[in-house]
């Protein structure tokens, strides 16, 4: 069970190819739940946010396979293409279920541990990294496809970190360790989600703690960041183009969103994505299901006549089947997968956390910091991420109740 136990760390720690050892371990977990269920009379016990989080996870998969045998578009679809991204779909749901269940067996301490364990291993290869970073215009990774997937998960782990360090010293070495060195992926979104956070929390110690974080960044590696700055306005990519974009939308609406009026490439692959995710919602209320979105995107800008408007070169690419459309949020691609039944369910499960912040404020800040940077970005496995954090949730539940009595 160690060997099991060190690859869940490093699933939940990484965003690399994983989904071959997922199914491996849930090959064995497909095992371990007879045994497990033969001697728990063949009962299974879920909370209510662990209900509504696989509830929306299964109707995203029913919706899913719908939209695979029967919807029609205007355009030739490559269905092992759609199909390979409702199998990544399913992998990812099938492993959160199964991590769930035995996760739930297991102590508060155990999964707190298992975070620490992944927190560790990502400093190891960010201090591999560090000399890159401070020689080059290197942005680290660690354990992920790029640095903004590294930010997402500094913003899922790092308050995980400081609410179970107490007076472990091992634990306070990686928690403060993971929290300079996790900064150097230099994520835009994880800075955001730390102003954030330091905003709108009602404890000054946060927003001390966030403060610092970012005071830190700018202190230690003041001349990476200005390189990278300097980069972003040289190239005419985000910062820079912001203004132009601005002016666009406030002259001609969402037909502003285009190469013709020097809006960037990015902001128009970002925000037509967003917008046809809305717009797919109020079309399609119970949603859409996973790996959908890509025809589905294509198709509106055929119908709406937005082809030759959403001008940008990555767009172009997801017109001619070169790229992968995608809602660019873990959270809309959920929301638009499962419908307003996702809005309503994700809506119960903020409503639970926000509920029980007096008992463990930091595992709700650790759950609107995991949300907003899902908000934000994508690839990150971020049903791991709720399930870890709804366990927590759980067990300081739990040992609340124990105190009561």
């Amino acid at each position: 069970m160690i060997i099991i136990d060190g690859i869940l760390a490093f699933l939940i720690s990484s965003a690399l190819d994983t989904n071959p050892l997922k199914i491996l371990v849930c090959c064995f977990f497909s095992i371990w739940l007879i045994f497990y269920l033969k001697e728990n009379d063949w009962k299974l016990y879920f909370s209510n946010e662990a209900i509504v989080l696989f509830f929306i996870l299964i109707i995203a998969l029913v919706n899913s396979a719908y939209f695979y045998v029967f919807s029609e578009f205007s355009f030739y679809v490559d269905n092992n293409q759609q199909m390979l991204g409702i199998r990544k779909f399913s992998i990812e749901v099938t492993f959160g279920f199964f991590m769930y269940l035995y996760l739930k067996t297991k102590s508060y301490d155990f999964i707190l541990n298992l975070v620490y364990i992944g927190a560790l291993a990502n400093c190891i290869v960010a201090l591999i990294q560090l000399p890159l970073v401070l020689n080059t215009s290197y942005r680290a990774s660690m354990l992920f496809f790029e640095p903004s997937s590294a930010g997402f998960y500094y913003c899922f782990s790092i308050f995980l970190l400081f609410m179970g360090a107490g007076s472990d010293k091992t634990r306070k070495w990686i928690a403060v360790t993971f929290s300079i060195l996790g900064l150097i992926a230099f994520s835009k979104a994880q800075f955001l989600v730390l102003a954030i956070v330091a905003l709108i929390c009602t404890s000054y110690k946060l927003k001390l703690i966030s403060i610092i974080m970012i005071l830190t960044m700018l202190g230690f590696f003041n001349s990476e960041l200005n390189n990278y700055y300097d980069y972003l306005v040289d190239n005419n990519l985000q910062l820079y183009g912001l203004d132009r974009l601005v002016d666009s939308i406030n002259q001609r609406g969402i037909l502003g969103l285009s190469n013709a009026y020097e809006v960037s490439d990015t902001y128009v692959t970002r925000l037509s994505g967003i917008y046809v995710s809305f717009m797919t919602l109020i079309d399609y209320p119970f949603g859409i299901g996973a790996a959908t979105f890509n025809p589905v995107y294509k198709q509106y800008l055929i119908d709406h006549n937005l082809v030759n408007v959403f001008d940008g070169g990555e767009v172009d690419l997801m017109l001619r089947g070169e790229a992968w459309a995608s809602p660019r949020s873990r959270i809309l691609e959920l929301v638009v997968a499962a419908g307003f039944i996702g809005i309503i369910g994700l809506a119960y499960i903020f409503k639970s956390f926000h509920k029980e912040r007096n008992k463990s404020y930091l595992i709700y800040v650790a759950f609107i910091s995991t949300f907003i940077a899902g908000v934000m970005l994508e690839l990150n496995p971020i049903i791991d991420y709720f399930v870890v954090l709804i366990l927590l949730l759980e067990k300081i539940r739990e040992g609340s109740n124990e105190k009561n009595n």
